[in-house]
């Protein structure tokens, strides 16, 4: 079973599994209002015309379709999926052609197959407020979506912008020019972040507020690795909206970017509005000599999970160092996800794997509750 949830722009922006074919279907609730859970047709009330799931409802339309959803990730109005087969499906509202379906097709509400990516086998795909990426299994990389104006940059890394959208995925050919395999992506809102089979580390797009991490402020139309990194391995990435997060093989963690919400675990923040960036990575302290295991990043603050199961949060002007989340001290959480305003994490019992899920805590972050599912 998957859960997931879409609240206001974005909940859980990535949540994945290792589960064996034919135990997994996806579960969302929230905002509905532009089909972004694929729930179907519904219908909409009060003033502003909205519709809200308030529980977990299954998304019928993968059993139709015989799907065993293993990838599932939100942006802000859109969401996207990826299956057993590597098949990827995206659904919700796409004015920008974030859902890759072509240019006559900007909103279903329903998961439909984007039949551009016929006989590729992706394995991992991210969401973000107006583009999408999509991992295959020989480390190829495509991004469709917004494609920029000269006022706007866009994070495709397609090259410069020639005001045109771009409707369908298209491979990002720097990473084949330059013979890296990319194991992994995350999509900020106006930047991506790419980890390659080394370690290495690649970012593009919008550069403003140190997002890029490679000490300028100006944009990049196609990927460029992190000089920081030459002499590290990095072992997983996490982009928010407007910062990046990276995981050594150590353990580790870095931050860089946009700091305003303390979303680096740094000071500075709501303090210092106008600076509050880092233009290069920066190491984030406060684990407590935990070695993390797991990062994610969300709209304004992240987290990150330790070897020994430890959760620590930061960001959203709450806290601005790691704070351990010391309710779930008794728990063996074994995964995290971050979205706009909250953190899903996952917990095992005993010594069963992660590939059981036994059940999921949510803690909305500016009402300070958890809720048990």
């Amino acid at each position: 079973m998957m859960l997931a949830r879409a609240i206001r722009s974005r909940f859980v922006k990535q949540f994945s599994t290792n589960a064996k074919p034919g135990h997994y279907n996806a579960f969302v609730w929230g905002d509905g209002t532009v089909g972004q859970l694929g729930l179907g047709p519904v219908e909409k009330s009060g003033v502003a015309r909205k519709y809200t799931e308030l529980g977990p409802r299954s998304i019928d339309a993968f059993r139709a379709l015989n799907a065993n959803v293993s990838k599932l990730s939100l942006g802000t109005t859109h969401s996207a999926a990826v299956d057993a087969t590597g098949r990827v499906y995206t659904w919700g509202f796409g004015e920008k052609g974030e859902l890759g379906l072509g240019d006559n097709i900007k909103e279903v509400d329903v998961p439909t197959w984007v039949e551009h990516l016929d006989g590729v086998h992706v394995v991992d795909v991210s969401c973000a407020v107006h583009h999408t990426a999509a991992l295959d299994n020989k480390g190829r990389l495509f991004t469709w979506g917004y494609g920029g104006t000269s006022m706007s940059d866009s994070a495709l890394g397609l090259g410069p912008s020639d005001g045109q959208n771009v409707t369908l995925p298209t491979l990002v050919e720097t990473f084949i020019d330059d013979g890296v395999r990319v194991q992994a992506v995350d999509c900020g809102d106006s930047h991506t972040v790419a980890l390659s089979a080394d370690g290495e580390i690649w970012t593009w797009g919008r550069g403003d507020n140190g997002r890029l991490g490679n000490g300028e402020l100006i944009s990049l139309d196609f990927p460029e690795p992190l000089d920081f990194f030459d002499s590290m391995t990095c072992v997983a990435i996490a982009a928010g909206r407007s910062f990046s997060l990276a995981l050594r093989d150590d353990g580790r963690v870095f931050g860089w970017g946009k700091n305003n919400h303390f979303q680096l675990g740094l000071e500075g923040g709501v303090l210092d509005i106008n600076n509050a960036m880092e233009r290069i990575p920066i190491e984030i302290r406060g684990f407590e000599g935990e070695k993390v295991v797991k990062i994610a990043a969300g709209t304004e603050h992240a987290a990150a999970l330790t070897e020994t199961g430890k959760l620590f949060v930061w960001g959203a002007n709450l806290w601005v160092y790691p704070n351990e989340i010391t309710p779930l001290k008794s728990k063996r959480l074994v995964d995290v996800a971050c979205g706009d305003r909250s953190t899903l994490v996952v917990a095992g019992i005993g010594h069963l794997t992660k590939n059981i899920w036994t059940f999921m805590l949510i803690r909305q972050i500016y009402t300070d509750r958890w809720f048990y599912m």
